[in-house]
């Protein structure tokens, strides 16, 4: 079987590209930027450790990403890019991510369709399901997303596409953005320096990339069967005080350092909510062993 994957250089496609490729598929992982060369030391080392197909120079809103369907022909196609550029921002450019992401839908499902690809799936995330606490929140990224998704289950419906949907919870990994709150807090635990925590309640779902990697290979396994499937895996689950309390001893004792303060704001914050339901079964001594081994602090 053969894999198309879209967004590759990022932490969580590269780790399902390399999941598939684990379990005997054949992966073609589709880059936008012209070579290796153009994309930063983060992103250079997820793609150099993958043992599959890089295809560089694809992009959906030209021709190139249809071309490519057609030659190629993947049995599955996961559809994991979006325009992220200022994506918390109300600032973020709809009109961008409308030229990105949703006008080209239409071709890409057209040439899967040709090409004998029956089965779909479209990367979420969690930030797209609504609760009471995150009507402020709906930014345009959110609204462009929950946009790809219907246009995709209205195309794939007329063409008797199979179509699936992961919703992306907060995914955790050595080689996540270092500016993102598991790294930044992983550095101040190893230099002994307090870390601020502005929003302690906010409350968030982990997620061993890994475990989401293996998400996707069962829901790819569903589609087989069935028209629809949204699965929504859930690692741990709670406030983001309890998060690094927890990281601050699981880092502590691996590195053999003191536990670091973590400062809260004197004022009671505005929490939100950030979870999926579907509980996977996670060994999280064996991801510590990992993030401690693996994390590379020049990156």
């Amino acid at each position: 079987m053969h894999l198309g994957i879209t967004g590759g250089s990022s932490l969580t496609g590269s780790s399902i590209a390399a999941f598939f490729h684990r379990n005997d598929w054949k992966v073609s992982a589709l880059f936008t930027k012209p070579s290796l060369a153009d994309y930063s030391p983060l992103q250079r080392q997820r793609i150099e450790t993958l043992p599959c197909d890089l295809c560089y120079g694809i992009r959906v809103e030209d021709d190139s990403c249809a071309q490519w369907i057609r030659k190629h022909q993947p049995d599955l196609w996961i559809h994991h890019h979006h325009y992220m550029e200022d994506f918390r921002s109300k600032a973020y450019d709809y009109h961008r991510a409308n030229a990105v992401c949703i006008e080209p839908l239409e071709r890409i499902v057209d040439a899967l369709d040709s090409s004998g690809c029956k089965r779909i799936i479209y990367s979420g995330t969690y930030f797209e399901e609504p609760r009471q606490e995150q009507i402020e929140e709906f930014y345009p990224y959110v609204v462009s997303k929950l946009q790809v998704w219907a246009e995709l289950l209205a195309l794939c419906a007329k063409r008797d596409i199979n179509i699936g949907k992961v919703v992306i919870p907060n995914v955790v990994d050595p080689f996540e953005n270092r500016d993102r709150a598991l790294p930044d807090f992983y550095e101040h635990v190893v230099e002994g320096r307090e870390f601020q925590l502005h929003s302690p309640d906010n409350i968030i779902d982990s997620l061993p990339a890994g475990h989401l990697a293996q998400t996707y290979f069962h829901t790819a396994l569903q589609l087989t069967k069935v028209k629809i499937v949204i699965d929504k895996p859930s690692g741990w689950r709670g406030t983001m005080i309890d998060w690094l309390q927890f990281a601050n001893s699981e880092i502590a004792k691996r590195l053999d350092v003191p536990l670091v303060k973590i400062k809260q704001p004197s004022h009671q914050s505005v929490a939100t909510s950030y979870f999926n339901t579907d509980d996977i079964d996670i060994n999280w001594s064996l991801f510590w062993d990992r993030y401690v081994a693996q994390f590379d602090h020049d990156l």
